[in-house]
């Protein structure tokens, strides 16, 4: 009889084990990490908005002619242990491996290419310790987006003057133990052929 207790107890010991540590995170996409990344801001590199002023033309007045620019987002991001209580270590660390960006518009119009510029994908190597933060900028919108359609139109005022935008932003990370994890954030876009000053 005794045997057979000891028997119960051990199995219901390893299922309760079993449950806790294929469950230490499932916050991100069932991740099996034991911290996560937290997105505190993202606003524009050019003047800290929260909104991005995308210039599509910049006028050069002894030529006349328009250069363009990238632009550049910045990005505050926190590595949490989620278990605050546990000795962490460099497992817990995470490096923010590339991301990815993709446009809609406000009005519904969506298709790449004809409302909206293309989605693109992008690297980065970004670390980021377990229970701490960090600041970083990458860009998003990159200089072909407005060589293509439907942002090149706007530098010579066809049709449309603005194309109001959220930018999607994917942030795909890993921690130092190979657990991965996503991270998703918006911020708004305006594009346009801005006054030059």
């Amino acid at each position: 009889m005794k045997k057979h207790i000891k028997l119960i107890v051990f199995i219901i010991f390893v299922i309760s084990a079993s449950v806790f540590f294929n469950s230490c995170n499932v916050i991100e996409n069932k991740t099996q990490s034991g911290s996560t990344l937290i997105l505190d801001s993202l606003l524009s590199t050019k003047d800290s908005k929260s909104v991005i002023d995308s210039d599509v033309c910049i006028l050069d007045t002894a030529t006349n002619t328009c250069s363009i620019e990238e632009d550049l987002a910045d990005a505050s991001v926190r590595n949490v242990s989620l278990n605050p209580d546990a000795e962490t270590s460099y497992y817990g660390d995470v490096i923010i491996k590339k991301y990815r960006v993709s446009f809609t518009r406000h009005d519904g119009k969506n298709t790449e290419g004809v409302d909206v510029p293309y989605s693109f994908v992008q690297d980065l190597n970004i670390s980021v310790e377990v229970n701490g933060s960090t600041k970083f900028s990458f860009v998003i919108v990159p200089i072909r987006a407005k060589m293509e359609p439907p942002l090149v139109r706007l530098a010579n005022l066809e049709n449309e003057k603005v194309i109001q935008t959220t930018a999607n932003i994917t942030f795909y990370a890993e921690d130092m133990a190979g657990h991965q994890m996503e991270l998703k954030g918006k911020i708004d876009v305006y594009f346009a052929d801005w006054a030059d000053r």
